[in-house]
Order: structure tokens, then C-alpha cells, then sequence
């Protein structure tokens, strides 16, 4: 089974348009095309792949520091509510 389009990404390409050229069709001022493509344009798959890495990794992270939070607020709660009795 092929890919599914995203968003005509796939019926883009097959006209010949440029990614660049949908994403103004979308909507978007060359101005901010040219901002993304600016910041973004030279970034291989490497680096793009490394970034969604530590992305995940940071969220897990503050899941995991939440939760804690959590523990520890539910702890006082308890603590409390134990003295006030």
C-alpha cells in the first residue's frame, strides 16, 4: 500500500509545484515562506530526525516531572489533613 496524501502534499508533486509553492497556495505570505524557508531550508533528515528525538524526550521528561508534582502535592494534602485531625 502507497502513502496516503497529507494535506495534497502528493497531488502537489505530482503537478510539478514545489512544496514552497503549495504552502503559499495555503494561505501563507512569502514573507513567512521565506522566514521558514530561511530557518528551516538547509536542515537535513539527520538533524530533522535528532530534533523530533529530544522533542520526545522533553516530553516524556515533563510527563514524568509532572506526575511527580503531583505525588508530592497529594502527599502534603495528606500531611495536612493528618495534623489538622
Amino acid at each position: 500500500m502507497g502513502r496516503q496524501p497529507v494535506d495534497g502534499h502528493s497531488e502537489t508533486e505530482r503537478s510539478g509545484a514545489s512544496l514552497l509553492d503549495w504552502y503559499k497556495e495555503q494561505g501563507n505570505s512569502s514573507v513567512r515562506v521565506d522566514k521558514l524557508w530561511t530557518k528551516f531550508g538547509g536542515i537535513g533528515v539527520s538533524l530533522i530526525t535528532r530534533v523530533k528525538e529530544l522533542e520526545d524526550e522533553n516530553r516524556r521528561l515533563n510527563n514524568m516531572c509532572a506526575k511527580e508534582w503531583l505525588k508530592a502535592e497529594v502527599a502534603k494534602d495528606l500531611i495536612v489533613k493528618k495534623w489538622q485531625s
